[in-house]
């Protein structure tokens, strides 16, 4: 099939840059030469995609730019750190990725209110949001303590 032809092809920048023996490399994680293991099946990866297609295209359709970038860079960037951290294999490697990731949702967040005062959007437009939201929020920081305890036993 393409896809496995596509996802082996991005692999092999990964596999080559850590069989440089740079001291300084970071470590690929083994489990995404295998797609069974790989991010698109955290249920955390997928959740943070669903928040991101639920509220885009509403987003689209503001009038406000500066508003409009700011809170769409914040909300794509949920999934987008969380996907590249799982490209590492050790905590401390993925960990800045998670950190980004929690502080793209703590500012998306902080622009869907300033959005509701502005009235950009409704309070009831907004809650479903802000409910899905607050279960990526849950599920980051389960998924965070668990690689901290898994892969490291708590070093980051």
């Amino acid at each position: 099939m393409n896809t496995s032809n596509n996802h082996s092809n991005q692999a092999e920048p990964q596999t080559n840059h850590a069989a440089d023996n740079q001291s300084n490399s970071h470590t690929v994680n083994p489990a995404n030469s295998n797609p069974q293991l790989a991010y698109e099946n955290l249920d955390l990866w997928n959740k943070s995609c669903d928040l991101t297609l639920t509220i885009y295209p509403v987003i689209m359709q503001l009038q406000d730019c500066m508003f409009k970038q700011q809170i769409s860079l914040a909300l794509l960037a949920i999934p987008a750190k969380i996907g590249a951290g799982q490209e590492f294999y050790f905590y401390r490697e993925r960990y800045p990725y998670l950190i980004e990731a929690k502080a793209a949702l703590a500012k998306f967040k902080t622009l869907l209110f300033i959005g509701i005062k502005l009235d950009f959007f409704t309070e009831q437009q907004a809650n479903p949001w802000l409910e899905l939201s607050t279960q990526v929020a849950k599920m980051l920081w389960g998924y965070s303590k668990y690689n901290q305890e898994q892969n490291d036993g708590g070093a980051k």
